[in-house]
Parts: structure tokens; C-alpha cells; sequence
């Protein structure tokens, strides 16, 4: 059975240095060359580690999804982005991985009241500006 795509699960650790940029490019455009389409799957960011406000974790959280997927969707053979979940409600990071001050984790576009957070517009944002792409049917 032939392969058609490489999934790459995208679950971000906030509050440390970033872990991608140009050798996470030129990793996509190896890929790419060899004729994949490239998934990102699970995407999510781990804000255990960023402190301050719940505005200003949430803005943290908001650049880093923004930031990564302006790295990864400049290849166009990445044609898929799917988040862990899309509500913090219901995320499983909340009982494996908690806050080690007491406040709940962050990690998904949604809040636990199933409101929209500042990620959503970072997600529509670099959804928006990414090149055009073609999807294999």
C-alpha cells in the first residue's frame, strides 16, 4: 500500500524558546520533495509554564500557534491542520498535565465555557495568509 502523507503531531510547549523555525522548513520541503502531503495533527500549546494573567497567557498561547503555523504552511504540501480538541472544556491535558498553580490549562481555541479565545483569530489569520495549495482527492 503506497503512502501518500507524513502526520507530524503539533503539541507546543509554551513559556520555553521555540523548538521550530528554519529546520523545521527545511525538514516540510524534504518531505515535500519526495512527494507527500504533509498532516499536522493534535496541535495544541502546553501553558503550563507561562505565568501572568489569564489575558496574557492566552496571548502567549495565541503567537505560538500563529508563529508555528506561519512556519508550517508556508510549505504547500502541508494540507491538513487538526487541534487536540477544540474546547479547554474537554481537554485531557487538564487532568494529566495540570497548572502547578491551581489554574486551569489553557491549550485549545475554545475556553472551558465554550467561548472563543484570542487563538481563534491566530488560527483564521494564518489559515488566511497561507499560499494556495492543491489537495489531492
Amino acid at each position: 500500500m503506497p503512502v501518500h502523507a507524513l502526520a507530524l503531531q503539533g503539541h507546543l510547549i509554551g513559556g520555553r524558546p521555540r523548538a521550530f523555525g528554519s529546520g523545521l522548513r527545511r525538514f516540510l520541503a524534504e518531505v515535500a520533495a519526495l512527494g507527500l502531503e504533509i498532516h499536522i495533527t493534535e496541535l495544541d500549546v502546553d501553558d503550563r509554564k507561562i505565568t501572568g494573567a489569564l489575558e496574557r497567557r492566552d496571548g502567549v498561547v495565541a503567537e505560538i500557534y500563529r508563529t508555528f503555523l506561519d512556519t508550517v504552511l508556508d510549505e504547500p504540501a502541508v494540507t491538513r491542520v487538526t487541534t487536540w480538541g477544540l474546547s479547554d472544556r474537554y481537554t485531557s491535558k487538564a487532568g494529566m498535565f495540570p497548572r502547578p498553580d491551581g489554574q486551569g490549562v489553557r491549550p485549545l481555541p475554545f475556553d472551558a465555557d465554550l467561548r472563543p479565545k484570542i487563538v481563534v483569530q491566530a488560527l483564521m489569520d494564518a489559515l488566511a495568509g497561507a499560499p494556495k495549495r492543491k489537495i489531492r482527492r
